[in-house]
């Protein structure tokens, strides 16, 4: 071969070969780091609201954490089983998941640079049974923007064909607005709204822990079903470890007891003498909350609206002023303050500095979702109260700490829970105290 006139030597011929192997790779090299530039750039506009399109290979993440590849091994029983999260409850998700033993679907959950929520499944989800996980954040953080993931992502799933989507919202935003009206000054019907929503957008089915009222169970409509899981077992396993003398479970107010009784029987079932006792008011703001009446017997009525003063009086509550009473000999023993949800903390301040004017001898609440509003954790710090028990159903950051705190788990709960749902098998059982007793020994 001539090259400008001249014969190549065979050594010059094989560095003309190199240099253009490597002229050749370089430019391959150049031409792979432009191209991965340009994505890295597309995945962060996507963060920016810059770009038109979420990343199409985001890394497999939950709570900003890479999962390896070795997480994603399915196992065989659930292989149609796709479990996923949103931002608020990553914890209980990978709890829930560890105790199915499969894996995490993957989901990508941001927001664009004006506030706009933004979803992506990550996932292979046709013809599957999808579990969404999401409960409402904590109260310092945008309890509306989770509700907005979960609703988007249940969009997604939707659109993606998947068979079955069942929503698991371990505590539900808005359930506490029931009414319609209020002070004669009509109102939405909040629960019953997000309950349209979710049905409209293609939730099958929902799971719920402990929700405010019962009622919200018939805003759903009949194709939707509901299971509303009661934690409140976990809690009298826990009380049954603790060796509590002279027990009495007390009611924050005259229109919760339906939940106080309820946690009253579930003691005397696993053999804890317990008696009964209750704050009663005439405060407007206390006799709106929804519930049933709980019925005592003396030393006070609560059922034609009178109680017996310590004069020994039958005076008709509404004829005494705006007051509160607790009603029930506490002396000397060992209270426990029931409640569904703890987010001022104000109740709970006032129910345990009555109890301990009483002669209360230790004060314990059990409360399932612990929402801590602002203040709160300092009312229960200066409170005459021992301990707090929540469950996990809302995410508590670092910053919400104190002594008395004791946070129980509904993961394995709702793993079962799940497992029975997926399998069509009996969710009732989940109810009955020896399955509790046997799972929480497990």
């Amino acid at each position: 071969m001539s090259h400008g006139g001249a014969e190549q030597t065979p050594r010059a011929r094989r560095a003309e070969g190199l240099s253009f192997a490597l002229f050749a790779a370089v430019g391959i090299g150049g031409a792979w780091l432009a191209g991965w530039g340009v994505k890295r750039r597309r995945m962060a506009h996507c963060e920016e609201r810059d770009a038109s399109e979420l990343p199409d290979e985001e890394p497999a993440t939950v709570g900003g954490e890479e999962m390896s590849s070795d997480y994603y091994d399915e196992v065989a029983e659930f292989s149609e089983m796709k479990i996923f999260a949103g931002s608020s409850s990553p914890e209980l998700a990978r709890e829930i998941c560890a105790h199915l033993g499969i894996s995490l679907g993957r989901a990508f959950c941001g927001k664009f640079a004006d506030g706009e929520i933004a979803v992506q499944v990550l996932d292979e989800v046709r013809g599957g049974d999808v579990y969404v996980l999401q409960s409402a954040p904590h109260s310092e953080k945008d309890t509306d923007s989770a509700f907005m993931e979960l609703l988007l992502m249940t969009s997604a799933l939707r659109r993606s064909s998947a068979k079955r989507i069942t929503a698991v919202i371990p505590y539900l935003s808005y359930a506490r607005q029931t009414q319609v009206f209020e002070a004669h000054r009509p109102r939405p019907i909040a629960a019953a709204d997000v309950a349209l929503m979710l049905s409209t957008l293609g939730v099958d089915r929902v799971i719920l822990v402990d929700v405010h009222n019962p009622r919200m169970e018939g805003f759903f409509p009949t194709e939707v079903p509901v299971h509303n899981i009661d934690a409140q077992a976990l809690a009298v396993q826990y009380f049954k470890k603790k060796h509590l003398e002279k027990v009495v479970v007390v009611a924050t107010d005259n229109m919760g007891g339906e939940r106080t009784k309820a946690f009253w029987n579930r003691l005397t079932r696993v053999g804890i003498d317990a008696g009964l006792a209750s704050m009663v008011s005439n405060r407007p703001e206390r006799s709106r909350r929804e519930g049933s009446p709980l019925v005592l017997t003396p030393p006070g009525s609560l059922a034609d609206h009178t109680i017996i003063t310590q004069a020994g009086e039958k005076k008709n509550v509404a004829s005494l002023g705006r007051h509160d009473w607790l009603v029930g000999d506490v002396k000397g023993c060992d209270c426990i303050i029931v409640d569904d949800i703890i987010d001022t903390g104000s109740r709970a301040f006032k129910t345990a500095n009555f109890l301990k004017k009483a002669g209360a001898r230790r004060i314990f609440m059990y409360a399932t979702h612990g929402v801590f509003s602002k203040g709160a954790i300092d009312r229960i710090n200066k409170s005459p109260i021992d301990e707090l028990i929540v469950t996990n159903s809302i995410p508590l950051p670092n910053y919400i700490f104190s002594e008395k705190l004791r946070v129980l788990s509904i993961g394995k709960l709702l793993a079962e829970t799940i497992r029975r749902v997926h399998t069509n098998s009996s969710v009732s059982v989940l109810f009955q105290d020896a399955f509790i007793a046997k799972q929480h020994m497990a």
